[in-house]
């Protein structure tokens, strides 16, 4: 099945390419975040690898079959009971049960995170191949309850614009050239949505990675934002002495709504 990725997604590299990567913690306890790290060193990382790679493929095939991420996680973890009393009698030993079980308990968060990039992933492509449905130039992708965005590109193609949820607020996601150079590490910038009769300007959290030989901005929003941005003709992001400007294509009312509720889709006849 073709892999499509939203950029927001979690990487759907397995831990045997890159097991740094895997790891997403869902706390902020530092004991808890430096021993969920630990699996992924020597000595825990063959068994650590050995719970995942089990775990993912289980989950894929339940994807496979018509599950959903929410429905896939625990089934694909019942399917690895072995692996995981491994893991957790060697993680015990050496740190205590209590502490092993609460980095054990990230572990599976990290795992369910990339269930959802996976499901993700697969539903795109089902979507690719029956031909998105559109609101205005907006193609849709209805993923499931709380997952969808919408996709468009700039008239002159340079630029791609994504808006959507992921279990959460509002996300835009731009990738095309950057004007300026970038700086690496940067987390704010003033974002001005600029519309007919006037300008909205807000300082945003950022955050950028290459695409190519372009950039992928990554600009959460709240659902004020949200609405402005169906009245946008451009948008812009300043930071520092870089500014970069962006046609931004008619975004409907009707897309608006869409990706604030983001409903479970509908069956297609």
């Amino acid at each position: 099945m073709p892999r499509h990725h939203l950029g927001w997604a979690t990487s759907l590299v397995l831990l045997a390419a890159a097991p740094s990567a895997y790891a997403q913690y869902t706390t902020t306890n530092p004991q808890t975040v430096t021993d969920t790290g630990r699996l992924f060193k020597e000595p825990f990382r063959p068994l650590t690898r050995g719970w995942m790679m089990c775990v993912s493929i289980e989950g894929v095939r339940l994807i496979e079959a018509g599950q959903s991420d929410l429905a896939a996680a625990q089934p694909a973890r019942m399917a690895c009971t072995r692996e995981w009393a491994n893991l957790r009698g060697v993680v015990g030993k050496a740190i205590g049960l209590p502490r092993a079980d609460r980095a054990l308990g990230q572990l599976f968060e990290s795992f369910k995170i990339k269930l959802r990039g996976d499901y993700l992933a697969s539903r795109v492509a089902a979507i690719d191949a029956d031909g998105p449905l559109t609101l205005g130039s907006w193609a849709m992708y209805p993923i499931r309850r709380g997952i969808c965005y919408v996709r468009t590109r700039s008239s002159d193609r340079r630029y791609e614009y994504k808006i959507g949820r992921m279990d959460g607020d509002p996300t835009l996601l731009i990738t095309g050239h950057s004007r300026g150079s970038v700086t690496p590490g940067e987390t704010r910038a003033t974002l001005d949505i600029i519309s007919p009769d006037n300008t909205i300007s807000r300082q945003v959290d950022i955050s950028w990675k290459p695409a190519g030989s372009d950039i992928q901005w990554q600009i959460p929003l709240g659902d004020d934002l949200l609405t402005a941005l169906t009245r946008a003709t451009s948008i812009a992001l300043r930071s520092g002495s870089t500014v970069n400007r962006f046609p931004f294509p008619d975004l409907p009312m009707s897309a608006r709504d869409f990706i604030s509720i983001c409903p479970a889709p509908l069956p297609r006849g």
